[in-house]
């Protein structure tokens, strides 16, 4: 029973080819990135390596990478309470910074080294990638890695299906990229970042999507209560207030708050 339903998506033949009819344009876009053009092979190159290593020398050395990386910025104004007694997002400020190391292809955050977060939390973005985005990633991921991001934890996941098939039914990394290749909105270095995250963290997108169901189930019991009424930054204090508790008490504060 359980391999009939991951065979399911690959009985889908017509919505794979109107998928791989868009697939390309959308997203291999020049458009989808925030550098509209490749970066030139200078800032791709050893003395690039050895010169950008902070922000000073990156402006000289690398102005192109440097005036696209500095697009990258969160959107999370219209979500959460920034002030007032209902505010849910933490004072300790964080800054996105580049991060210059020569294999890094995926983000890095690190938490303030004050207890009293006189210095900012870093949200780290690889510097030297082939091209910064696409741009639905990288919004997603900021938001995620900044505030409220780790400093609560209250994440929703994807990508259940390959972390299941890689680590459960001993799916190969070559298959699972073909998987991407075929299936998936993205680069061929987005899924190499996502295979190994999933083979270093086995369960871990599955543990997340458990996690979303609740949010996405609580969501809906306080829209369904409140409909025009219904305020998603409310909603948000009402859930990060509660603090980590069992999925089933949050369910039952949010039912008793409707």
């Amino acid at each position: 029973m359980k391999d009939n339903r991951f065979q399911l998506g690959y009985r889908t033949p017509l919505v794979v080819r109107l998928y791989n009819s868009i697939k390309a344009n959308l997203t291999e876009s020049r458009a989808t990135f925030f550098n509209p053009h490749p970066f030139p092979a200078k800032e791709f190159d050893e003395a690039a390596f050895f010169h950008c290593i902070d922000e000073k020398a990156s402006r000289l050395f690398c102005p192109n990478r440097w005036k696209e990386m500095k697009q990258i910025r969160p959107k999370m104004a219209p979500l959460f309470y920034g002030i007032g007694p209902m505010k849910t997002i933490p004072d300790s400020a964080i800054k996105v910074v580049p991060w210059y190391h020569l294999e890094a292809v995926f983000h890095q955050y690190v938490k303030s080294n004050s207890a009293s977060c006189q210095t900012p939390s870093l949200h780290m973005l690889p510097f030297f990638i082939d091209n910064f985005g696409p741009k639905y990633t990288e919004w997603t991921t900021t938001v995620h890695e900044q505030l409220p991001g780790h400093h609560l934890e209250i994440l929703a996941a994807l990508h259940t299906f390959p972390d299941i098939n890689i680590n459960y039914y001993n799916m190969s990394r070559i298959n699972a990229e073909l998987l991407y290749n075929k299936y998936a909105w993205g680069s061929r270095t987005t899924a190499s970042k996502d295979i190994t995250r999933f083979q270093s963290s086995p369960g871990a997108v599955t543990s997340y999507m458990i996690g979303q169901m609740t949010f996405v189930n609580a969501r809906k019991l306080k829209h369904k209560s409140l409909s025009a009424r219904f305020s998603i930054p409310d909603f948000h204090y009402h859930i990060l207030r509660q603090g980590e508790i069992p999925r089933e008490h949050l369910i039952k504060n949010i039912r008793d708050l409707s």
